[in-house]
């Protein structure tokens, strides 16, 4: 080989060694470039999980709370639907109440007024059985 051929093949492998070294260079700053991208990544997805997990327990307590709130608002409708039943029966009580008195009046009547006796007869009949029927309305819905 001659003097050239012999610098030229020295200065390629030289070249051949350069170029190795550069890529292994090269490779190296990828992969370092690739570790940083991963660790933005990771980082972005943490931060979304635990905006995530902050977004569950906000729901989560919301639905406690409303949860909570129906409850409430469950118990106050039973508490409302005894009241109104109390009233009813109340009512109830008062009308048989109010016949009865309206009873003792016509009886008191009765008693002054006997030539008139057929039309009250009649009258204190109806009243006796809007009476009776009303106690057992009254036994019905007490029971």
């Amino acid at each position: 080989m001659s003097p050239t051929s012999i610098e030229y093949e020295y200065r390629k492998d030289e070249w051949y060694e350069k170029l190795h070294q550069e890529a292994k260079v090269l490779h190296y700053l990828v992969a370092i470039k690739a570790q940083e991208k991963e660790a933005e990544a990771r980082a972005a997805s943490e931060n979304l999980h635990y905006g995530l997990m902050e977004d569950l327990e906000k729901a989560t307590q919301e639905i406690n709370n409303l949860n909570s709130q129906m409850k409430m608002i469950q118990g106050t409708n039973k508490l409302l639907q005894e009241y109104n039943n109390s009233l009813h029966q109340y009512n109830i009580q008062l009308q048989a109440d109010a016949i009865k008195n309206e009873e003792g009046r016509l009886d008191q009547g009765f008693v002054e007024r006997n030539d008139e006796s057929e039309g009250f007869e009649s009258e204190r009949e109806e009243r006796r059985e809007e009476a009776s029927m009303l106690e057992i309305y009254i036994e019905t819905i007490c029971d």
